[in-house]
């Protein structure tokens, strides 16, 4: 019983606290309308209260229908000026500052910008729907940032409340969800979806910032359905963060969508160019030595029977098809890195690879059977694992042979 009383007084102040915050907010607002403004808020109150005749609620609507349009009019505008961020990232901020908008998705009171800019959009959905310069709202909040990675932080943590009205609301085709995977140019170049998986990374003193919010988005995204899983590969996230230009990459982004969907490591980063895997574009010349030590170990935790694709061979053709070449991803890093720096990086991942499992001996022999047996792993796979002790390896896989024939 106290307990309810308790909950009851508590309901009671915090009904009390929203009411005193809501006529704080109509003061200020009162307060920016010149005298003949708050006059008219005033008499639409009253008439709201039925307490006119009915002749005088009748001049109220007829002097309400004559100015509804200009009104209506002037409001969507705003909203619209709202959602249509000026490329120029210190120009967008300057104007966000003047509309109070001041807030980013990490911050503790966010949702209340956010709750504010939705009931704006509500009264004009069409707006989310409407192209100006060729691009939705939704585009609009990343637009320019592909090759100048400054970002304004504000516009991008709204683009989860765009893509939920988007879909709310019924502006888009259902396939385009919200307008997340819509394009600037009808269905060609990069959705929205992959623009804010793969922005451009620099480090300096906002990065993680940068990050951070970025994150934010796609969690809240993925939260509410409008990231799936099955974009990993559809807009084929993992390949674009690796085969693209250097700024792009991070360790933290790509194992993010590699544990949603190990399969990734499976699928050509540029189908149409050739079959070579995520773990080829790790060494390409843009690329760190670290990247490669990322992807091999995230292959042997989940592709340990191909020995993470690091001996698998892949074909890669040039932009114009005429010159093709074929390779492993070892072969690829020995040229760039070193043979020996390879290959002791290799054969450090696979030892430590094997020391975690249940039975070490057991999995170092599974993976040597794998070399021997598997088409798709390169004799070189083979000739690495024998290197450091080939009687003992063989002594080893004649063990593991005979265990399995006996079962």
């Amino acid at each position: 019983m106290n307990d309810h009383r308790e909950n009851n007084e508590h309901r009671r102040q915090e009904d009390e606290l929203l009411q005193q915050q809501q006529q704080q907010q109509q003061l200020q607002a009162e307060h920016l309308l010149s005298p003949e403004g708050q006059k008219v808020l005033s008499i639409l109150g009253s008439k709201s209260k039925s307490e006119f005749t009915p002749f005088i609620n009748g001049q109220i609507n007829q002097a309400v229908n004559s100015i509804a349009d200009e009104f209506l009019s002037k409001v969507r505008t705003a909203v619209q000026d709202l959602l249509m961020i000026d490329d120029n990232v210190a120009e967008a901020e300057r104007e966000e500052r003047e509309r109070g908008l001041t807030k980013t998705i990490v911050d503790e009171d966010w949702y209340e910008d956010e709750r504010k800019i939705a009931k704006a959009i509500r009264y004009f959905p069409d707006v989310l729907s409407e192209k100006r310069g060729g691009m939705y709202p939704i585009m609009r909040m990343w637009a320019g940032r592909r090759r100048n990675p400054a970002y304004n932080l504000k516009s991008i943590s709204r683009i989860p409340l765009l893509a939920e009205l988007g879909s709310e609301l019924g502006q888009f085709d259902e396939e385009l969800r919200g307008g997340l995977l819509s394009t600037p140019t009808d269905g060609e170049g990069w959705n929205v979806l992959q623009f804010i998986i793969c922005y451009v990374r620099i480090e300096n003193r906002t990065t993680n910032l940068v990050d951070e919010c970025f994150s934010a988005v796609w969690k809240r995204l993925r939260q509410n359905n409008h990231l799936k899983k099955e974009d990993i590969r559809e807009c084929n996230l993992v390949g674009r963060l690796l085969s693209t230009d250097t700024g792009i990459f991070s360790g933290t982004r790509l194992l993010y969508f590699v544990d949603w969907d190990p399969m990734t490591l499976t699928i050509p980063c540029e189908p149409e160019h050739g079959n070579m895997l995520p773990i080829h574009w790790t060494v390409f010349p843009f690329r760190d030595f670290q990247i490669f030590k990322i992807v091999i170990q995230a292959g042997l935790r989940y592709f340990p029977e191909k020995l993470g694709f690091v001996f698998c061979e892949g074909t890669q053709r040039n932009r114009d098809n005429r010159k093709k070449f074929t390779k492993t991803p070892f072969r690829f890093a020995c040229h760039r890195h070193g043979q020996e720096k390879v290959m002791n990086e290799v054969l450090d991942c696979i030892a430590n690879y094997c020391a975690a499992s249940a039975s070490p001996s057991t999995m170092e022999s599974s993976l040597l059977m794998s070399a021997v047996t598997d088409e798709s792993i390169h004799l070189e796979g083979l000739y690495t694992l024998l290197r450091k002790d080939p009687y003992d390896a063989l002594l080893r896989l004649q063990l593991y042979l005979d265990q399995h024939q006996e079962l």
